[in-house]
This record gives C-alpha cells, sequence and structure tokens, in this order.
C-alpha cells in the first residue's frame, strides 16, 4: 500500500527547476494560427493553428552598432614622456594642433593649465610632491585624453 501511494505521489507531481525571466512578450492569435514570442531568457511556447503544432524558442544575442569614420577626424598623435619623472615631462606632437592641457592632484585639485600650441612642450613639475597626477588635453573645450602620471 505505502508503495502504490508514493508510486500516485510521484507520478502526479511535477518539477520545474527552471523560471522564465522575461522583459517582453505578447501572444498573437489570428483566425489562421497562434503565434507567442518573448523577449528575455530561454523560452519554449506552443503554436498551435489548422496545419498542427509547433514548439518553439530561442535565445538570440545581438549587438547594434554604427559605423562611422567621423571620429578618424579627431585622432591626435601625443606622447608624454618620461612617466615616471622627478621634474618635468614632455608634450611632443606629430602634427601642429591648437591644445589646453590641465594637471590636477589626485583630489582633483588643478595645479597646472596651459596652451599647447607648439609641437614640443615642456611641462615642469619639479616644484611639486610625489604623487600621481592626472595630465588632460582638451581640444575645442572637450576632454579627449587623459594620462596619469607619477611623480618621483
Amino acid at each position: 500500500m505505502k508503495r502504490l501511494l508514493l508510486l500516485l505521489f510521484c507520478c502526479s507531481t511535477a518539477v520545474y527547476s527552471q523560471s522564465n525571466i522575461l522583459s517582453s512578450g505578447n501572444d498573437i492569435v489570428e483566425p489562421t494560427g497562434k503565434v507567442n514570442y518573448s523577449v528575455g531568457l530561454l523560452n519554449f511556447k506552443e503554436a498551435t493553428g489548422s496545419g498542427g503544432t509547433s514548439s518553439t524558442g530561442s535565445q538570440l544575442a545581438f549587438e547594434v552598432s554604427t559605423l562611422s569614420t567621423k571620429d578618424i577626424d579627431n585622432i591626435v598623435s601625443i606622447e608624454v614622456f618620461p612617466n615616471p619623472t622627478s621634474d618635468f615631462i614632455y608634450i611632443n606632437l606629430k602634427q601642429n594642433e591648437s591644445l589646453k592641457y590641465s594637471l590636477v592632484n589626485i583630489s582633483g585639485k588643478e595645479l597646472k593649465k596651459g596652451e599647447i600650441s607648439k609641437l614640443k612642450t615642456k611641462i615642469d613639475l619639479s616644484k611639486f610632491n610625489t604623487s600621481i597626477y592626472i595630465l588632460s588635453m582638451y581640444r575645442d573645450n572637450k576632454l579627449f585624453k587623459s594620462y596619469k602620471i607619477l611623480k618621483k
């Protein structure tokens, strides 16, 4: 008797080990059939129509990106050296550009700023303490490159 009850209990109980987390979905019902779709984790549904029944499910990963050549004009070739330094850093440009720079300490306090209008610019750091500084480059008042400078 105990075995029969155990057998009936096991056969009548359904166990689900996964649940679906969906961000969107819908059921489309037409006279010719029914379609279910979901956006989110993997999900299986049945589609029933006059021609039969279909069980479907899939998860598609995709990335949408736009290709552009707009940023190619913004490329500026810059060398900042030596890093780490004990007294000066040099900024070398490969082409003549009108740039500005800002040097801030690790707390965000601006210590020095200026313009870079020559192919080679020298910035004196000899009066600053040993620390890490951030050298930011600006073009048309927009930040486009930052460097972490280690002062010995």
